[in-house]
């Protein structure tokens, strides 16, 4: 028997969910439509997920270094990192939340 759940990417639901999975020692490493990748890690961090435009996603990628990141229509991206919430790349991103709801 399988268990499938469906979220809306980068939403407070999908995040819990994803660090449940942390919990139990699953770290998150891609994310592929609604199939969603893990490797079992000894401690796995707990990950935040954060709205931006492609192009700061692009130009941050290097310093930003995020687990993994998954692209709304080319221009609009989710980006799922274990940053604690203080050091966020972006630190309001209501309107991109918006814009994906």
């Amino acid at each position: 028997m399988q268990k499938r759940r469906f979220f809306l990417k980068g939403s407070a639901a999908e995040v819990a969910w994803l660090n449940r999975q942390a919990a139990r020692g699953y770290q998150l490493t891609a994310i592929h439509g609604l199939s969603y990748q893990f490797k079992e890690v000894p401690q796995a961090r707990q990950l935040i997920a954060e709205y931006m435009p492609q192009t700061t996603l692009k130009a941050m990628t290097t310093v930003f270094q995020p687990l993994t990141s998954y692209t709304f229509h080319d221009d609009m991206a989710v980006v799922y990192s274990t940053v604690a919430p203080k050091q966020r790349v972006v630190n309001n991103d209501q309107q991109y939340r918006l814009a994906v709801y």
